[in-house]
C-alpha cells in the first residue's frame, strides 16, 4: 500500500469523525432548517463523490496517473456554489421588507423570522462551500504530491 493512499485515508478518517460529530451535535438538521436552498446539501454530496473519486485515483497512482483540473475545477465549483447560495440568502432575508408594517408586532415577528432564515442560508452555504473547498485541495494536493515523485510530505 502506498503512503500516498494512507495519507488520503487519514484525511477521510478525519472527515468521517468530523461528520459524526456534526452529527451528533444536530448540525445536519440546523442545516436542513435553516437552508432554503438547500446548496449545502448539494455541495456536501458532490464533495463526498469526489472524495471518494479522489481516494479511488489515490489507491491506484502507480498504475493510473489522472489530470488534477477536474478536481480543482469542483473546488472552485464548491466556492461558487456557496456565494450563490449567500446570494439567495440575502434575497430571501430582504424580500419580505415590502410587506413591512411597523405598526404590527406580527408583521414584524414575520419579517424579522425570514430575515434569520434567509441570513442563515447565506452563512450555512458560504461555510460549507469554504470547508469543503479546503478538504478537497488538501486530498488533490496529497494526490500531486506522491512521495515517489519526491512529495511534500514524505
Amino acid at each position: 500500500m502506498n503512503t500516498t493512499f494512507l495519507k488520503w485515508w487519514i484525511l477521510f478518517t478525519a472527515q468521517l469523525c468530523g461528520v459524526w460529530t456534526a452529527w451528533n451535535y444536530g448540525v445536519f438538521n440546523t442545516l436542513y432548517e435553516v437552508d432554503q436552498s438547500f446548496i449545502g446539501f448539494g455541495i456536501l454530496i458532490v464533495h463526498i463523490i469526489a472524495t471518494l473519486w479522489i481516494g479511488n485515483k489515490t489507491k491506484n497512482i502507480q498504475s493510473i496517473n489522472f489530470d488534477t483540473s477536474q478536481g480543482y475545477f469542483i473546488c472552485e465549483t464548491f466556492l461558487k456554489m456557496g456565494m450563490v447560495g449567500t446570494v439567495i440568502g440575502f434575497i430571501l432575508a430582504f424580500s419580505n421588507f415590502t410587506e413591512l408594517d411597523v405598526t404590527n408586532i406580527e408583521s414584524m415577528r414575520l419579517v424579522l423570522r425570514t430575515m434569520a432564515t434567509g441570513i442563515g442560508t447565506a452563512l450555512w452555504t458560504t461555510l460549507i462551500g469554504l470547508v469543503c473547498n479546503t478538504l478537497l485541495k488538501l486530498q488533490l494536493i496529497n494526490y500531486e504530491n506522491d512521495p515517489t515523485d519526491g512529495g511534500w510530505i514524505t
